[in-house]
């Protein structure tokens, strides 16, 4: 999927909106040449118009980036995001650089890199739906790094999430619990067996923790065939790399994937 060809798509569809509506104003200017106060409600008007339909082509970009996630992983867009936003000069954009280089670090497995600047973006004054999504990329890349070894500490750092919905509080929590069960106490946990999700890349971390799962509870054939379906899949992706390197060893050993957390401690 080339995001670059979504991006430049709108962006041209909004400059040459914009000049046709500013070559309206120029026109009304000279059809009213004698009237100031038509002339500058029209002026106003164009001016609410250019606003308007930037909204509506933002709103668009999303829809289609949104769509474009749901069926691709999504590795290059987050990249790409990095690029674009990465150089502005605006807080929103230099923002949305950190949360996609956020992002990229993670789906690669830079853990150390995804927790340390979720740290500094907390105190940023980002919106709340931003420190939601810190909050548990950050919690995730701990899990998945051994930085949390305690079921008490990942309580309390789910504490910090902030939902208006309490049911959907509540399946994240219970998804964390059941990392920790997998990750931590090394026990199966069924919660990912019945869990999905919109987006294809977080289609393919379920996975993963599913097939982690079914090796715990004893199904190896199970588990070797969600690994090989997950190893298809681009192999700068974290849980690509862990998969195959699942399938090239030779006794299956699940220890590999998972960092001990005493030794991390």
């Amino acid at each position: 999927m080339d995001y670059k060809r979504i991006w430049k798509k709108y962006t041209l569809i909004l400059r040459i909106s914009t000049v046709l509506i500013i070559i309206f104003l120029f026109f009304l200017r000279w059809l009213f040449l004698e009237n100031s106060t038509i002339q500058l409600v029209a002026s106003m008007s164009v001016v609410g118009l250019v606003l308007l339909l930037k909204i509506y082509l933002n709103s668009l970009l999303v829809r289609e980036t949104h769509k474009a996630l749901n069926e691709t992983i999504g590795l290059d867009f987050w990249y790409d995001s990095i690029q674009r936003y990465g150089k502005s000069r605006r807080k929103k954009n230099q923002i949305n650089a950190r949360i996609a280089s956020i992002t990229y670090a993670y789906m690669i497995g830079d853990f150390p890199s995804v927790i340390s600047q979720a740290e500094e973006l907390q105190f940023a004054g980002i919106r709340k739906t931003y420190l939601n999504f810190l909050w548990i990329i950050s919690l995730k890349a701990s899990l998945l790094s051994a930085k949390i070894i305690s079921k008490d500490d990942l309580l309390k750092s789910l504490h910090y999430l902030n939902f208006k919905d309490e049911r959907a509080k509540e399946v994240e929590q219970r998804e964390f619990l059941a990392m920790y069960d997998i990750l931590v106490e090394r026990k199966p946990n069924d919660f990912f067996n019945q869990a999905t999700a919109p987006q294809a890349f977080e289609r393919l971390e379920l996975q993963y923790f599913k097939a982690l799962n079914e090796q715990l509870s004893g199904n190896k054939a199970q588990a070797r065939s969600l690994f090989e379906e997950i190893a298809q899949e681009d192999e700068r992706l974290y849980f690509v790399q862990m998969a195959k390197q699942w399938l090239a060893s030779e006794d299956h050993s699940l220890s590999a994937l998972m960092p001990d957390p005493k030794l991390e401690s």
